[in-house]
Protein backbone atom coordinates (compact mmCIF):
# COMPACT_ATOMS: atom_id res chain seq x y z
CA UNK A 1 0.00 0.00 0.00
CA UNK A 2 1.34 3.43 -1.02
CA UNK A 3 1.75 6.06 1.84
CA UNK A 4 0.11 9.92 1.43
CA UNK A 5 3.69 11.23 0.37
CA UNK A 6 3.80 8.31 -2.36
CA UNK A 7 0.18 8.83 -3.58
CA UNK A 8 0.70 12.58 -3.71
CA UNK A 9 3.71 12.13 -5.97
CA UNK A 10 2.16 9.78 -8.09
CA UNK A 11 -0.93 12.26 -8.64
CA UNK A 12 2.23 14.34 -9.93
CA UNK A 13 4.10 12.86 -12.16
CA UNK A 14 0.78 11.71 -14.27
CA UNK A 15 0.00 15.61 -13.83
CA UNK A 16 2.30 18.29 -14.53
CA UNK A 17 3.01 16.71 -18.34
CA UNK A 18 -0.81 18.76 -18.66
CA UNK A 19 0.28 22.12 -16.19
CA UNK A 20 3.13 22.36 -18.49
CA UNK A 21 1.16 21.43 -22.23
CA UNK A 22 -1.04 24.66 -20.50
CA UNK A 23 1.99 26.85 -19.11
CA UNK A 24 3.25 26.64 -22.77
CA UNK A 25 0.34 27.57 -24.38
CA UNK A 26 -0.06 23.76 -26.26
CA UNK A 27 -3.40 23.44 -24.72
CA UNK A 28 -6.08 24.87 -22.85
CA UNK A 29 -8.01 23.58 -19.79
CA UNK A 30 -11.29 24.01 -21.93
CA UNK A 31 -9.52 22.38 -24.54
CA UNK A 32 -7.69 19.03 -23.32
CA UNK A 33 -6.89 15.99 -25.54
CA UNK A 34 -9.33 12.60 -24.17
CA UNK A 35 -4.99 11.58 -23.12
CA UNK A 36 -4.76 14.69 -21.19
CA UNK A 37 -8.32 14.55 -18.83
CA UNK A 38 -7.70 10.99 -18.47
CA UNK A 39 -4.43 12.09 -16.70
CA UNK A 40 -6.19 14.70 -15.11
CA UNK A 41 -8.64 12.31 -13.56
CA UNK A 42 -6.08 9.31 -12.44
CA UNK A 43 -4.29 12.90 -10.15
CA UNK A 44 -7.52 13.25 -8.90
CA UNK A 45 -7.66 9.65 -7.56
CA UNK A 46 -4.35 9.88 -6.55
CA UNK A 47 -4.79 12.99 -4.60
CA UNK A 48 -8.06 12.16 -3.08
CA UNK A 49 -6.51 8.82 -1.51
CA UNK A 50 -3.39 11.62 -0.07
CA UNK A 51 -5.91 13.51 1.23
CA UNK A 52 -7.69 11.37 2.91
CA UNK A 53 -4.63 9.98 5.02
CA UNK A 54 -4.10 13.52 5.97
CA UNK A 55 -1.82 14.95 2.91
CA UNK A 56 -2.51 18.70 3.05
CA UNK A 57 -0.76 19.90 -0.06
CA UNK A 58 -3.15 16.99 -1.90
CA UNK A 59 -6.16 18.53 -0.27
CA UNK A 60 -4.50 21.77 -1.43
CA UNK A 61 -4.03 20.44 -5.82
CA UNK A 62 -7.84 19.11 -5.63
CA UNK A 63 -8.77 22.55 -4.54
CA UNK A 64 -6.71 23.88 -7.79
CA UNK A 65 -8.13 21.25 -9.69
CA UNK A 66 -11.51 21.91 -8.99
CA UNK A 67 -10.81 25.58 -9.71
CA UNK A 68 -9.88 25.04 -13.25
CA UNK A 69 -13.34 22.87 -13.60
CA UNK A 70 -15.14 25.97 -11.89
CA UNK A 71 -16.26 23.56 -9.32
CA UNK A 72 -16.29 26.99 -6.80
CA UNK A 73 -18.25 24.42 -4.52
CA UNK A 74 -15.50 21.82 -4.66
CA UNK A 75 -12.40 23.80 -4.39
CA UNK A 76 -13.70 25.37 -1.23
CA UNK A 77 -13.95 21.97 0.39
CA UNK A 78 -10.63 21.17 -0.92
CA UNK A 79 -9.12 24.37 0.18
CA UNK A 80 -10.84 24.13 4.04
CA UNK A 81 -9.86 20.50 4.11
CA UNK A 82 -6.20 21.56 3.25
CA UNK A 83 -6.43 23.93 6.33
CA UNK A 84 -8.24 22.02 8.47
CA UNK A 85 -4.56 20.00 8.20
CA UNK A 86 -2.43 22.95 7.80
CA UNK A 87 -4.07 26.39 9.58
CA UNK A 88 -0.99 27.42 8.51
CA UNK A 89 -1.15 27.33 4.61
CA UNK A 90 -1.41 30.60 3.05
CA UNK A 91 -1.70 29.37 0.19
CA UNK A 92 -4.73 27.82 1.02
CA UNK A 93 -5.86 30.11 2.81
CA UNK A 94 -5.46 32.57 -0.15
CA UNK A 95 -7.28 30.65 -3.01
CA UNK A 96 -9.89 29.97 -0.55
CA UNK A 97 -10.77 33.79 -0.60
CA UNK A 98 -10.12 33.99 -4.02
CA UNK A 99 -12.84 31.29 -4.25
CA UNK A 100 -15.29 32.44 -1.67
CA UNK A 101 -15.03 36.44 -4.23
CA UNK A 102 -15.77 34.48 -6.93
CA UNK A 103 -18.81 32.79 -5.50
CA UNK A 104 -20.46 36.60 -3.73
CA UNK A 105 -18.73 35.94 -0.19
CA UNK A 106 -17.12 39.16 0.52
CA UNK A 107 -17.33 39.04 4.44
CA UNK A 108 -15.87 35.17 4.05
CA UNK A 109 -12.94 36.29 1.31
CA UNK A 110 -12.12 39.46 3.49
CA UNK A 111 -11.91 37.14 6.34
CA UNK A 112 -9.47 34.80 4.56
CA UNK A 113 -7.22 37.41 3.21
CA UNK A 114 -7.09 39.15 6.87
CA UNK A 115 -6.30 35.65 8.06
CA UNK A 116 -3.64 35.15 5.41
CA UNK A 117 -1.92 38.51 6.13
CA UNK A 118 -1.96 37.62 10.35
CA UNK A 119 0.28 34.41 9.20
CA UNK A 120 2.17 36.22 6.34
CA UNK A 121 1.97 39.93 6.00
CA UNK A 122 3.99 40.50 3.44
CA UNK A 123 1.70 38.48 1.10
CA UNK A 124 0.96 40.95 -1.59
CA UNK A 125 -1.42 39.37 -3.19
CA UNK A 126 -3.70 39.11 -0.25
CA UNK A 127 -3.55 42.28 0.46
CA UNK A 128 -4.24 43.86 -3.05
CA UNK A 129 -7.28 42.08 -2.94
CA UNK A 130 -8.23 43.36 0.31
CA UNK A 131 -7.77 46.79 -0.85
CA UNK A 132 -10.52 45.83 -3.76
CA UNK A 133 -12.42 44.16 -1.51
CA UNK A 134 -12.40 47.42 0.60
CA UNK A 135 -12.81 49.85 -2.34
CA UNK A 136 -16.01 47.97 -3.76
CA UNK A 137 -17.85 48.93 -0.39
CA UNK A 138 -16.74 52.05 -0.53
CA UNK A 139 -14.15 52.01 2.47
CA UNK A 140 -11.87 54.15 0.67
CA UNK A 141 -9.81 54.90 3.16
CA UNK A 142 -9.02 51.33 3.90
CA UNK A 143 -8.19 50.45 0.38
CA UNK A 144 -5.83 52.97 0.41
CA UNK A 145 -4.23 51.92 3.06
CA UNK A 146 -4.19 48.12 1.44
CA UNK A 147 -2.64 49.76 -1.48
CA UNK A 148 -0.03 52.00 0.15
CA UNK A 149 0.98 48.72 2.29
CA UNK A 150 1.36 46.53 -0.65
CA UNK A 151 4.12 49.13 -2.39
CA UNK A 152 6.11 49.28 0.99
CA UNK A 153 6.16 45.26 0.62
CA UNK A 154 6.64 45.48 -3.08
CA UNK A 155 7.22 48.84 -4.62
CA UNK A 156 7.11 47.41 -8.10
CA UNK A 157 3.67 46.15 -7.93
CA UNK A 158 1.79 48.56 -10.59
CA UNK A 159 -1.46 47.31 -9.93
CA UNK A 160 -1.75 48.49 -6.33
CA UNK A 161 0.17 51.81 -7.69
CA UNK A 162 -2.54 52.42 -10.43
CA UNK A 163 -5.54 51.40 -8.30
CA UNK A 164 -3.82 54.18 -5.54
CA UNK A 165 -3.39 56.62 -8.24
CA UNK A 166 -7.43 55.65 -8.82
CA UNK A 167 -8.18 56.55 -5.68
CA UNK A 168 -6.56 59.82 -5.12
CA UNK A 169 -7.81 61.00 -8.21
CA UNK A 170 -10.92 60.26 -7.05
CA UNK A 171 -10.67 62.87 -3.74
CA UNK A 172 -8.97 65.54 -5.58
CA UNK A 173 -5.71 64.57 -5.14
CA UNK A 174 -4.89 64.95 -9.21
CA UNK A 175 -0.65 65.94 -8.46
CA UNK A 176 -0.75 62.38 -6.39
CA UNK A 177 -2.65 60.53 -8.74
CA UNK A 178 -0.38 61.81 -11.75
CA UNK A 179 2.75 60.38 -9.78
CA UNK A 180 1.34 57.31 -9.14
CA UNK A 181 0.21 56.52 -13.02
CA UNK A 182 3.85 58.33 -13.75
CA UNK A 183 5.79 55.89 -11.55
CA UNK A 184 3.53 52.80 -13.16
CA UNK A 185 4.92 54.00 -16.46
CA UNK A 186 8.26 54.05 -15.34
CA UNK A 187 8.35 50.50 -13.97
CA UNK A 188 6.50 48.99 -16.87
CA UNK A 189 5.60 51.33 -20.09
CA UNK A 190 3.77 48.67 -21.84
CA UNK A 191 0.93 49.68 -18.63
CA UNK A 192 -1.88 50.11 -20.98
CA UNK A 193 -4.06 50.98 -17.90
CA UNK A 194 -1.98 53.50 -15.87
CA UNK A 195 -1.05 54.75 -19.61
CA UNK A 196 -4.95 55.81 -20.28
CA UNK A 197 -5.57 57.12 -16.34
CA UNK A 198 -2.99 59.14 -16.91
CA UNK A 199 -4.13 60.46 -20.26
CA UNK A 200 -8.05 60.96 -19.27
CA UNK A 201 -6.35 62.92 -15.82
CA UNK A 202 -4.17 65.14 -18.23
CA UNK A 203 -7.41 65.84 -20.56
CA UNK A 204 -9.17 66.71 -17.70
CA UNK A 205 -6.61 69.37 -16.64
CA UNK A 206 -6.49 71.03 -19.98
CA UNK A 207 -2.55 69.39 -20.54
CA UNK A 208 -3.44 67.70 -23.68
Amino acid sequence: MLSAKELFEEGLRVYMPVQRAVERGVCTWESLSKDMVSRVDEAEVYWRAASGMGHAVACYNLGLLENVRKDLHGAEAAYRECLKIDPSSTLARYNLGVVLEKRGDMAGAEKAYRECLKIDPSYTNARFNLGLLLEERRDMAGAEKAYRECLKIDPSYTKARCNLGLLLEERGDMAGAEKAYRECLKIDPSDTKARGNLGLLLQKRGDM
